[in-house]
C-alpha cells in the first residue's frame, strides 16, 4: 500500500472518530451520517484501486521495456556521438558487452566499406532535427559484419532542443546476402 493511501487511510480513521463522537455527542440522524461516511470512504477506495491500477501498469511497462531491450536492435548517442545506452539485441549483434560500448564513438562498429557521404547525409538530417533512414554495414567485434535497415532521429528536451540520438535497427542481413546471390546469377 502507498504512502499516499496510508495517509489518506489515517485522516478517514479520525474523520470517522470525530463523527462517532459529533454523533454521540449531537444525535446526528443516520442518514446524515452514512452520507458522510461514504463521502469519506468511496475517494479512499477510490485511490486504493487507481494505486492497484498504477502497479499494474508499471508492470506491464517494465515487461514492454525487457522485451524492447531484448529484440529490438537500438543505441542512443550524445550529441557528438558517444554512445550513451544499448539494448541487449546490440550487443548481440555486434558482439561486444554494453561495457565496451558505452561511452565509445558510434564509429567502432563502421564498416570500412560504407561510403563516408552516407554518414555526412545522416548527420546532417538528424542535426536539422528530422529522422534519417537507411541500410547500414556495420562491423562485428570479431570482424565480420552484419547489415541493418536503420531509422535515427533526433531526441529532444521539453523546449523542443535536440539532447541525444536514438537509432532503432533491423537486422537485415540475410536480405542482402539474397541480394548479392541474385547479382551473382
Amino acid at each position: 500500500m502507498s504512502n499516499r493511501v496510508k495517509q489518506y487511510l489515517g485522516i478517514v480513521a479520525f474523520a470517522i472518530i470525530s463523527l462517532i463522537v459529533y454523533k454521540m455527542i449531537e444525535d446526528f440522524s443516520g442518514v446524515i451520517f452514512v452520507i458522510l461516511l461514504y463521502i469519506l470512504l468511496v475517494p479512499a477506495y477510490m485511490i486504493f484501486k487507481l494505486d492497484q491500477e498504477e502497479a499494474k501498469i508499471i508492470n506491464l511497462n517494465e515487461q514492454l521495456r525487457e522485451k524492447i531491450d531484448r529484440y529490438i536492435i537500438t543505441s542512443t548517442t550524445n550529441l557528438s556521438g558517444k554512445i550513451i545506452n544499448v539494448s541487449h539485441a546490440f550487443c548481440e549483434i555486434s558482439g561486444y558487452s554494453k561495457d565496451e560500448l558505452l561511452g565509445k564513438s558510434h564509429n567502432i562498429v563502421r564498416h570500412p566499406d560504407m561510403s563516408s557521404s552516407v554518414f555526412r547525409d545522416l548527420w546532417e538530417t538528424i542535426q536539422f532535427g528530422r529522422t534519417w533512414r537507411g541500410e547500414v554495414k556495420n562491423l562485428k567485434k570479431d570482424g565480420s559484419f552484419y547489415w541493418v535497415d536503420a531509422i535515427i532521429e533526433p531526441d529532444k528536451d521539453e523546449n523542443g532542443e535536440i539532447v541525444s540520438y536514438t537509432a532503432i535497427r533491423q537486422d537485415i542481413t540475410a536480405k542482402k546476402a539474397l541480394e548479392e546471390l541474385n547479382k551473382q546469377s
